[in-house]
């Protein structure tokens, strides 16, 4: 009798889709300049990032590896509205998380509008 293959059993497997970029340690720092800046969007966490991780590094306070800062620093606009995004959803799963004022109350929560300047603002 012949012996047939399983289909893809002697195949390498390959991981389809993009290769990651920015790692764990990336997003923890992220999370933690988040954190810093009181939890605002990304679109307006972005610009303040390097900011937020010299005054992180200055006070003594910014934990991560030199690899997590520049991968963090590296990071597009986009990839970090996309983190962001990310994060919140995982403290909105449980409210107690998040401050008061990022409560489901809808205030401090950013919101994107177009005819806004920045393409956020505050309820």
């Amino acid at each position: 009798m012949r012996d047939f293959l399983v289909y893809g059993e002697n195949k390498p497997k390959r991981k389809r889709g993009r290769k990651v970029l920015y790692g764990i340690a990336a997003t923890a720092a992220l999370k933690t300049v988040w954190e810093s800046g009181g939890f605002v969007c990304g679109m307006l966490l972005y610009p303040s990032v390097k900011e937020y991780v010299a005054i992180l590094k200055r006070d003594g306070d910014w934990k991560h590896s030199d690899e997590a800062t520049t991968q963090l620093l590296a990071m597009s606009e986009a990839t970090v509205r996309r983190r962001v995004s990310a994060l919140r959803k995982q403290y909105q799963r449980s409210d107690d998380n998040l401050p008061l004022e990022n409560q489901n109350n809808g205030t401090g929560v950013c919101w994107f509008v177009e005819e806004s300047e920045t393409g956020c603002r505050t309820d």
